[in-house]
């Protein structure tokens, strides 16, 4: 009977995003030797790619330079997996900070829990709510805090180098209805104002998806 909103997220090419200053930042961050930060780094700088096709391997190649910059740590690399991990718990912990999150608490109030963001490598999931609001919080008002928490995880994904997948993304406004006898039932009408989510590329509406809708989030079907 609570209302809030449920997001989905996807960073788009996320490996190839990475940007190697920062994950070296953060891979120090969780502990890694320095040298072996310096040694990651120095890899992909002077790393030579040639191109494989079924007939042969190209003897031309391209590489890292000032005037064409190569980022990202590569999606076939056995360690991108690894340095992502690094980088989105950053990135996690700063969007802690500012957020407003869900609060979820037990029928007696003894026992309380807050969501802030749950990922599983580049697919994540936001939710926000008013659990102990009475009357729960309007629409128009559950919006205004998503779209504050989506657009904070937006920006910090672009400082990282990273972007998100805008026609992945997606929301459902949970909240309940009554027939005319006051028997409850979640509401699937997709009438909720615009999420718009903003970046130096323009500014980008997120879908709205029926709660009655089966959709795939963080690898599994719901």
């Amino acid at each position: 009977m609570k209302s809030g909103v449920h997001k989905d997220l996807d960073a788009t090419s996320c490996y190839d995003r990475i940007l190697p200053w920062i994950a070296n930042i953060c891979s120090r961050r969780v502990g890694v030797h320095q040298k072996v930060a310096v040694v990651n780094c120095r890899t992909l700088q002077q790393a030579r790619f040639h191109l494989k096709t079924s007939f042969d391997v190209s003897e031309e190649f391209y590489s890292h330079c000032e005037a064409y910059p190569i980022y990202g740590t590569g999606q076939g690399s056995g360690n991108s997996p690894y340095i992502w991990c690094f980088v989105a718990s950053a990135l996690f912990d700063a969007f802690e900070e500012k957020a407003h999150g869900a609060s979820f608490y037990s029928y007696d109030g003894k026992i309380h829990i807050k969501v802030y963001m749950i990922g599983f490598v580049d697919d994540c999931s936001q939710q926000v709510n008013d659990f102990r609001a009475h009357p729960q919080p309007s629409e128009t008002r559950l919006i205004t805090v998503m779209k504050h928490d989506a657009q904070l995880w937006s920006d910090l994904l672009w400082a990282s180098g990273g972007a998100l997948e805008i026609p992945k993304c997606s929301f459902q406004l949970i909240k309940s209805q009554w027939t005319s006898r006051g028997r409850p039932f979640l509401d699937g009408q997709c009438s909720a104002p615009p999420l718009i989510i903003s970046n130096d590329d323009g500014h980008w509406r997120v879908k709205q998806l029926s709660n009655y809708q089966a959709r795939r989030s963080l690898g599994d079907r719901n």
